[in-house]
């Protein structure tokens, strides 16, 4: 697992670095332009005309505004930025009066959301947790935390609650908490677990393990109001109900008992081929392949409860915290995959 901050406070002295640099706007789409580069908006305001660099995360979300395919979007903004400008451009002129959310960082367009975006910032969900983390005191260990441009990260871990799935293999219960600002997914409480042998992370974020709370709201809102803090509270509120039953004993037990199983399922095909098959399944890149190939030959483990942390091992070698977050999940996948799916993946053919 990737340590990130090293703690609560370095991760507020982060969040709070970033406050004065952010500005949010509703404008609508005739009011917005790309230039003729392809790498930046003029964008009128009720008050202003902002200059605007684009970030990789509003690029994407300009595609979906304008409608055009995320592929033929890539390549237009690889080979040919002046036709891109001019596709975003006729296509959101054309919608005149269309509201979207503009989240600006400094002098970046950091994201460029629908109408309907309800605000959730990261200082507002520490801020709600806070609290919580008061009462638990020593029942709570921060593992890793970060801040991302796509996301806000915090991983805990609950000391007193623990479980042995091979003698002197301890597993520990914990929670990872995710937030975007940026419209990459909404505000996340998953159960997860850390293998105390090697500090391995296992985030479920399977459907039915998360709770997710949106970010999505009413369309129907006059400009400016962006931000609807009662509304807001309602759902931090929320938050930290999911929050506290991420510590139920009995989610921790299931998922002691599938890692228990998992060891029982033998791995019946060559690893160089359980690997590649890993790799087109779950969506590893051909580096990761390789990585997660030497953990699993390092450990000899050739089970689904190897598979499983091979590839959470692999999330120590990324250099991204987001993608690393991405590989502690496909490993939690293992635990659940269907028998046929498994078959498909480690049994011989």
């Amino acid at each position: 697992m990737k340590t990130g901050l090293s703690s609560f406070a370095a991760l507020g002295a982060e969040i709070d670095s970033q406050i004065s640099q952010k500005q949010d706007y509703t404008v609508q789409s005739a009011a917005v332009e790309m230039n003729e580069s392809g790498d930046g908006l003029t964008v009128m305001t009720d008050s202003d005309v902002l200059e605007l660099e684009i970030s990789d995360t509003a690029h994407r979300q300009l595609a979906q505004a304008a409608d055009i395919h995320g592929n033929y979007y890539s390549k237009l903004r690889k080979e040919d930025r002046e036709l891109l400008a001019i596709n975003v451009n006729r296509r959101l002129q054309r919608q005149g009066s269309r509201t979207h959310v503009l989240r600006t960082m400094g002098n970046t367009a950091r994201a460029f959301l629908g109408g309907g975006y309800e605000i959730i910032d990261h200082d507002q969900v520490l801020e709600a947790l806070y609290p919580e983390i008061m009462k638990l005191g020593r029942d709570l260990e921060l593992l890793s935390t970060d801040v991302t441009e796509q996301r806000l990260y915090i991983k805990l871990a609950f000391p007193k609650v623990e479980g042995e799935i091979r003698k002197g293999d301890i597993i520990r219960s914990g929670v990872t908490i995710t937030n975007s600002e940026t419209g990459e997914g909404g505000l996340n409480v998953y159960p997860s677990t850390f293998r105390l042998v090697c500090t391995n992370g296992m985030t479920r974020m399977e459907e039915g393990e998360r709770r997710t709370i949106r970010h999505s709201g009413s369309r129907m809102r006059e400009l400016g109001q962006i931000l609807e803090r009662e509304r807001a509270a309602v759902k931090l509120h929320q938050f930290v109900e999911y929050f506290s039953e991420a510590h139920d004993e009995a989610i921790f037990q299931r998922t002691l008992n599938q890692m228990r199983h998992s060891t029982e399922m033998r791995i019946e095909v060559t690893t160089d081929e359980l690997m590649e098959r890993a790799r087109r399944h779950f969506g590893m890149t051909q580096a990761e392949q390789v990585q997660a190939l030497n953990h699993l030959l390092i450990d000899e483990d050739l089970t689904a409860y190897g598979l499983m942390n091979a590839i959470t091992r692999t999330a120590h070698d990324s250099d991204s915290y987001d993608r690393a977050t991405e590989l502690e999940s496909m490993g939690s996948q293992v635990l659940s995959l269907p028998q046929s799916t498994w078959r498909e993946i480690a049994i011989a053919r």
